[in-house]
Parts: structure tokens; sequence; C-alpha cells
């Protein structure tokens, strides 16, 4: 069985930065911004595809946990409600554990951050600065047939 390592965060808070430097070369890394920008055509609107985007997230993870002890899955999940959309969708025959960085970084850093993204990589303002406002801590509870662990994590990258 995989443990899902869930990444939380507001965009440009450094969780790709993160996966990229502590996944293992067997770990598989589900980018949720790598399918929305092979799904959308440059000049389509960043969130036009949000359905089909989140339908093959969750296939990817799913399937993943097949061949893969780790799997991390890089993405926002900044509220409650957007965990659960994922963690409901999970195939629980196939993890047994998550693990869950949340990424503390001020609204500052992620502005800056997201300033330094080129093209469609950059989050609109007004959608990162409403992310920000909506952002609430995981808690244990929100998973509750699974062990979970919340790892919180201060604002290391720059």
């Amino acid at each position: 069985m995989a443990t899902l390592k869930m990444m939380v965060g507001c965009p440009g808070s450094g969780k790709t930065t993160y996966v990229k430097m502590m996944a293992n070369k067997k770990d598989l890394i589900v980018s949720r911004d790598k399918i929305r920008f092979s799904l959308i055509a440059p000049g389509i609107p960043y969130f036009s595809k949000e359905d089909e985007v989140f339908h093959e997230f969750i296939t990817k993870i799913n399937k993943g946990a097949e061949n893969h002890n780790i799997v991390w899955a890089d993405a926002t999940h900044i509220t409650r409600g957007s965990r659960h959309k994922l963690y409901s969708r999970l195939d629980k025959t196939l993890f047994n554990k998550i693990e869950v960085y949340v990424i503390n970084t001020s609204l500052e850093r992620c502005l800056l951050n997201n300033e330094r993204r080129e093209g469609r990589e950059r989050v609109p303002e007004s959608a990162l600065r409403d992310m920000y406002a909506k952002f609430t801590y995981p808690t244990e509870d929100e998973f509750e047939d699974m062990e979970c662990s919340i790892i919180n994590i201060e604002y290391i990258f720059r």
C-alpha cells in the first residue's frame, strides 16, 4: 500500500520546490499545474478546465499508487473542502497513510514568487489573494479512516 504526500499551500508558497527537493526517484509526483498546462492552450483562461484537470489529477494519483510506494499530490489544497474533494476520491484500497505538508508562507512572499513566474504559470494576483484569504489549516480528523500526519513547514525558499 502507498503513502499519499499531500501538499497544502497557496500558489507561490514553495510547494513544488519542496517536492522536488524531497521526493525520491522512486516516488511519483502528480502536479495539478502540469496537468492543467497539458490541457489548456496558451491564451485560454487559467481555471477554464478545472473539472477535467481534477479528474486527471485523481486518476493519476490512484493509478500511481499501484506502482509506487509514495505518491506526491502537488496542488494547493488550501481549504477543508478541497482536501476532502481529493480524499473522498482516493482509492482507499491502495493508500494506507496520508502525510500532509503545510507550507507556511506570507502573502507577500507568495506574490513575489508568483511575479517571478512566466506566462501561464503566473496565477492571477486577484485569485492568489482570494486563495490566501480562504486558507485553512488541515487537521487529522479530516482524514477519518486513514493514518494521517500533519507536517508544518515554515517557508525556507528564496
